[in-house]
C-alpha cells in the first residue's frame, strides 16, 4: 500500500464549468532527492499592484512543498535543501539553506526598488556556501518577479556565474501575455542556457501554470535529464533558443475532443523561424507556418477531431542561435494534472511505479484572490493578447512512501 502526502497549498480560482481531462500532461520531475533550491521572490514595491494576493508567495510554497523533506525521504533517496531569498533595493535571505518541512516565507512584503541581480546573487550563495552536498546538477532557482529593473549587465553576470556552477535557473515573469519580447535577449539567453525555462505569466491561474511547468520540466539538471521535449501550457508564454546547428526544440500538448487551438511563435531575434504541428496520434503533420519577415509573428490552428497528442516543432535555417517565443490558446477550459512518471522509481515526493497516483492541492485559508485577478506590473508598457481563455491549473503531485 502506498500512503499519499498532502502537499501545501496553492491557490486557484476555478469558474464554474470545468473539462477534465483524462490522464496527465507531462509528469512530474524524477528525482532521488539531495537538491538544493533557491525560492527568489520578488518584494519591490510594484507588487503591491502587480500581484495584490501575493500569489507569487503561494506559488513558492508549492515548490517547497514539492520537495523531498527529512521525513518523507524513501529508502534510496536523501533530502532536499531549501533556501528562500526575497528581493527589492537589495536581496534578503528569509530562510537560510535547509529542510523544506520547516521552510517560511514570513516577512516578505511589497516596498522599495527592483535589483534581481542580487535576489539571483544571494541564492547562489546560500547554495554553495559550506556545504558539503554536490552543487553541479543537483541545484535550481527559481525566480518570481516582475521583471525589469534595468541592471541588465548584474543578471546576466549572475545567471551566468549560476550556469558555471551547474545551477538550473526559471524565471516566472509576473505580465501580460507577450512580456517576453520586452525582456533584453541576453537575459533570455543567460536563463534558458542554465536550463531553466522562460515564461511570461499573464493572471494568477496562469501562475498555478508556471510552477506546473517547473515541475514538469525539472527544478534541477538532473531531473527529468533524458526529455528533449518542453510541455506547452495553455496562458503561459514560454522562450525558446534554437540554431541549424543545435537542431529544433519540440513542444509538446495533449489536445481534447473538439478543442480548437491556436498557436503562436514570435521571433525575438532577427530571423525566421519554421514551425510545424505533429499529430503523434495520426502520426501525420497537421499544420505549419514561418515567422513573417516584417511582424516577426507565425500562427498555427488545430482542431482536435479526437483526444490526441501534439507536438510543435521550431526551427531554424540560421546557423546563429536564435531567440522566439510560443504560447497557446484553446476553446475549452481545463483542469489539466501534472503527474508522477510510472517506469521510474522515485522514493521521494513523485512515484514509485505508480502512473498516476496523484493527490491534490488543498484551497487556502488565508489568502482570497479574485477570480479574475491580473498581474500588470512592468508589463503596463507592453502591448497585450487578447485570450481566447486562461486555463486554471490543478498541481496534482504525490509524495508515496512504503
Amino acid at each position: 500500500m502506498y500512503k499519499l502526502g498532502a502537499l501545501a497549498c496553492l491557490l486557484l480560482a476555478l469558474p464554474a464549468t470545468v473539462l477534465s481531462q483524462s490522464g496527465c500532461t507531462g509528469s512530474v520531475a524524477t528525482t532521488n532527492g539531495g537538491r538544493k533550491i533557491g525560492i527568489v521572490i520578488d518584494s519591490s514595491g510594484s507588487m503591491v499592484d502587480t500581484d495584490p494576493n501575493d500569489l507569487r508567495i503561494t506559488a513558492g510554497r508549492a515548490i517547497a512543498a514539492s520537495l523531498i523533506t527529512t521525513t518523507s525521504v524513501g529508502p534510496n533517496g536523501h533530502p532536499d535543501l531549501v533556501t528562500v531569498i526575497d528581493f527589492d533595493d537589495s536581496s534578503r535571505v528569509v530562510y537560510p539553506l535547509g529542510d523544506p518541512a520547516s521552510v517560511t516565507f514570513d516577512g516578505i512584503d511589497s516596498s522599495g526598488g527592483t535589483y534581481i541581480a542580487s535576489g539571483v546573487e544571494a541564492a547562489i550563495d546560500q547554495i554553495t556556501n559550506g556545504t558539503a552536498t554536490t552543487t553541479a546538477g543537483l541545484s535550481g532557482i527559481v525566480v518570481l518577479t516582475d521583471g525589469q529593473d534595468g541592471y541588465v549587465d548584474d543578471l546576466v553576470t549572475q545567471l551566468n556565474r549560476a550556469q558555471g556552477l551547474g545551477i538550473r535557473v526559471s524565471f516566472g515573469f509576473l505580465s501580460p501575455f507577450d512580456a517576453a519580447s520586452s525582456q533584453d535577449p541576453s537575459i533570455l539567453a543567460a536563463i534558458l542556457a542554465t536550463g531553466g525555462i522562460y515564461a511570461t505569466i499573464s493572471d494568477s491561474n496562469a501562475q498555478a501554470s508556471f510552477v506546473n511547468l517547473v515541475l514538469s520540466h525539472g527544478l534541477t539538471n538532473t531531473d527529468n535529464a533524458g526529455s528533449t521535449n518542453s510541455l506547452l501550457l495553455p496562458g503561459l508564454l514560454t522562450a525558446g533558443n534554437v540554431s541549424a546547428t543545435s537542431g529544433s526544440e519540440t513542444f509538446t500538448y495533449d489536445a481534447l475532443s473538439g478543442e480548437v487551438l491556436n498557436f503562436t511563435i514570435i521571433a525575438i531575434s532577427q530571423e525566421i523561424f519554421d514551425a510545424t504541428l505533429h499529430d503523434k496520434t495520426a502520426n501525420t503533420d497537421v499544420g505549419s507556418a514561418s515567422t513573417d519577415a516584417t511582424t516577426g509573428s507565425a500562427s498555427i490552428g488545430f482542431t482536435a477531431s479526437a483526444a490526441t497528442s501534439l507536438e510543435l516543432t521550431i526551427s531554424t535555417k540560421n546557423t546563429t542561435a536564435g531567440l522566439f517565443t510560443v504560447s497557446l490558446t484553446s476553446s475549452v477550459n481545463r483542469t489539466i494534472t501534472v503527474c508522477g512518471a510510472g517506469n521510474v522509481t522515485n522514493p521521494g515526493n513523485s512515484t514509485t511505479g505508480s502512473p498516476n497516483a496523484t493527490v491534490t492541492l488543498s484551497p487556502s485559508l488565508t489568502q482570497k484572490p479574485t477570480p479574475s485577478a491580473t498581474f500588470k506590473g512592468a508589463a503596463a508598457q507592453v502591448k497585450t493578447f487578447a485570450l481566447a481563455a486562461v486555463f486554471p491549473v490543478v498541481m496534482i503531485f504525490g509524495s508515496l512512501i512504503l
